[in-house]
């Protein structure tokens, strides 16, 4: 779970974005997260939208949200976002989305930064959707205005226990001796992968490609995950070391017709 590079969707585009099927709920909960910034402020939103066990990242360090957000002034910049991938599990309690993003000093100034934000919401019964995870990475130049939207809706419940932080483990082995390799037969033409410094990636060969290229000794280490009661979604977060650096990385997993697959992942790097 984690804080995001809050992004703010001017009301004029909200009318713009339209979404069906199952990922609408999680879909418009962002939209409205992201609205409720622009109109009132950017700690303001967070406050309000952030679950109580939400988390925030910075420099390979993971906070508690509430807390980072409570001690944070308030400022008159804008950042703005919109979900341009997402999902919900077929149990409605757990979601995510991905977007562009953009900041400005105001309105009327022009971007000072860009990049994809990557958020994971709870479905709670009285508070309604609120966020537990919220990472962003930064790239140029902004894809604000040209990110189309896809809903992922073959998600299939799992008839067996599964343990996400097991799974995550096997693939962190596998990993650990056979580098970017680990990654084939886990990735489908609908994964996506969000590095810094680079805009998203999506399909298994554009983001294997990709992945070869990062530092050959990088460790995970997952933190916490969760899994819906439907047991077809489920999400990991945690560090990463690698060249005498520490960072954080986050991993969406999804049950398919052939198994348990990485639709999504960010690198903080």
């Amino acid at each position: 779970m984690e804080v995001k590079k809050l992004i703010i969707l001017p009301a004029v585009l909200l009318a713009n974005f339209s979404f069906a099927q199952s990922g609408q709920e999680v879909a418009s909960a962002e939209l409205a997260f992201a609205n409720t910034a622009k109109i009132k402020s950017t700690k303001t939103a967070f406050l309000q939208y952030m679950d109580s066990t939400a988390v925030v990242f910075d420099k390979g360090n993971i906070y508690n949200g509430i807390q980072h957000w409570n001690k944070q002034e308030e400022t008159s910049g804008k950042l703005l976002w919109h979900p341009s991938f997402f999902a919900m599990s077929a149990s409605g309690d757990l979601g995510f989305t991905t977007g562009p993003w953009e900041y400005r000093a105001s309105m009327q100034d022009s971007v000072t930064g860009s990049g994809q934000y990557t958020t994971i919401w709870i479905k709670n019964k009285n508070e309604g959707w609120k966020f537990l995870v919220d990472m962003g990475v930064y790239y140029k130049p902004s894809l604000f205005h040209q990110q189309s939207q896809q809903e992922f809706n073959t998600l299939i419940p799992s008839k067996e226990p599964v343990d996400i932080l097991s799974v995550e483990q096997k693939f962190i082995r596998e990993f650990e001796g056979n580098g970017p390799a680990a990654y084939k037969g886990l990735l489908t033409e609908n994964s996506w992968l969000n590095i810094d410094r680079k805009q998203p990636l999506q399909t298994a060969t554009a983001v294997l490609s990709a992945l070869a290229a990062l530092p050959a000794k990088m460790a995970f280490t997952p933190v916490a995950g969760g899994m819906s009661a439907a047991r077809d979604m489920a999400y990991v977060y945690g560090t990463i070391q690698y060249e005498g650096k520490k960072e954080n990385y986050l991993r969406i997993w999804v049950n398919t017709a052939t198994g348990w697959k990485i639709l999504l992942q960010v690198i903080k790097n």
